[in-house]
This record gives structure tokens, sequence and C-alpha cells, in this order.
């Protein structure tokens, strides 16, 4: 598997994934279980995430592990109840359009910024939508739209992808919520997710794909939570490649 293969992975990683203090007043404002929260965190709290990614990834030229190193880079910092930044370290703008008892709406718009042997220095924009509805206080249907796009500069490529996946919110417990989640995606060019192949053109790797997922979290404290997002890639990709990508992070929030 390529340097430019390894670059992707963790790239992504560090943007899927968005200072302990005590807790202040404006905490009691921002709801311990999960189907209430809104899309922002609350004016006056903040969030600090330890991430902690694990990869495996597989294709016929070889394969790629990355240990569950934690990674102490990811800060949420709220600017008014529906403005925040998160900050990887470098910051992305979060909105929350819509917050009702039964809906909510954000979106957040980030970047790509990487380097593979192959394609040299690479950036880009990231656009993804959230709307979760709840149909009671147990069950939820989220919906996430994405979009992103790279220039790599080596070999002034443009490529882009976009997707949808969606799935059932479960509220578990008061504290514990999950579900499982699928789509359809459209990528186009050396970059697709998780895997970057130099020997394809771009005019010749348009490829639709089926992302699967699972995700959980636990709030076992009133500043304390732990979630867990795990992904696999395989459905739609070419030379045997697939990929097993669980993220673990611990958020402390105040």
């Amino acid at each position: 598997m390529s340097k430019s293969v390894r670059a992707a992975l963790l790239a992504l990683v560090v943007v899927i994934a968005g200072s302990g203090c005590a807790s202040g007043p404006k905490l009691d404002n921002y709801p311990r279980s999960q189907i209430d929260r809104p899309y922002t965190l609350p004016n006056g709290v903040n969030a600090w995430h330890i991430i902690a990614p694990m990869i495996y990834a597989r294709d016929n030229d070889g394969s790629f592990f990355f240990p569950p190193v934690p990674i102490p880079l990811v800060w949420r910092q709220s600017l008014t109840d529906d403005w925040a930044l998160l900050w990887t370290p470098v910051p992305t703008v979060q909105h929350q359009f819509l917050h009702t008892k039964t809906d909510v709406i954000g979106a957040t718009l980030g970047y790509n910024i990487g380097y593979g042997s192959v394609n040299g220095v690479s950036a880009g924009p990231v656009l993804n939508g959230t709307h979760r509805h709840n149909f009671s206080e147990k069950l939820a249907l989220e919906t996430n739209a994405n979009f992103s796009a790279n220039y790599y500069g080596r070999t002034q490529v443009f490529n882009w992808s976009t997707g949808l996946t969606s799935g059932p919110f479960f509220q578990v417990s008061p504290l514990m919520a999950l579900g499982p989640r699928t789509g359809l995606a459209f990528e186009h060019g050396y970059y697709s997710n998780y895997a970057v192949t130099s020997k394809i053109a771009p005019s010749a790797s348009t490829r639709v794909t089926v992302p699967l997922g699972f995700w959980w979290q636990y709030s076992f404290s009133r500043q304390w939570e732990m979630t867990m997002d795990y992904n696999y890639l395989h459905i739609g990709y070419d030379n045997g490649f697939y990929s097993h990508v669980a993220l673990l992070s611990f958020i402390h929030t105040w």
C-alpha cells in the first residue's frame, strides 16, 4: 500500500474527528441525553476531544495498520448557541440552522490538507450537513450529507466525492445512544475517502461506493463522555481495497 494511501487515511481521521476545566454554569444547558442535544454546543460551553484512531486497510498492493494512539488535538469552542469553531487544530466552522423538539439541522465547513509521495501537497474544502428527526424520546432518524474536494499540486489533479448516509438513532438509556448507518457515495479521482490509487486516471476512476458504519456514545459523568465510531469500506472499490476504521474519543465538556 502506497504512502499516499497512508497519508489519506490519517488525514481523513483528523478531519473526521472535531483543556480540562471545572464545570461552568452554562453546562446545565447541555443535555446529557444525546437525542436531545443541539448540533452546536450552547453559548459558553466548550469541549476537548482526545481521539484515538485505529486503522487497518488493505488492497492488492499491500496493507496498512495504524494503532490507537491518543491524539489530544480536537477542541470545540462555542461562539453563540448556533455558531461554533472546531479546532483540529486549525478551525473549521459549525452552524446550527434549526433546533426544535423534533428536528435538528446543522452543517460544518472545513478543509482537507495532506501530503502524498505520488501526488504531493493536497488541499480542498469539506462540507458536512446533518439532519436528525426525533420520533420519540428514544428513537430518531439521522441523515448526513457530505461533499469534499482535493487539488493535488504535483499532479495538478482536481478530485471530488459526495455522499449521503442515514440510519436509526437509538437512545437505549438516558445516558447512552447508538446506531448503524449506511448510504451511497459518488467519488471521482485519485482520492476516494480512505484510498489514493495513483494507477487510475481521474477520467477512469469515478465510482459508486456503499459505506457502512456504526456509532456509540456514553455519558459516564456530567463532564465526561466516551464515543466510538466505526466505518467499513469495500463495496464499490477496486484493486481489492477494504478498510476498517475505528475512532475512539474521550470528550471533556465544561
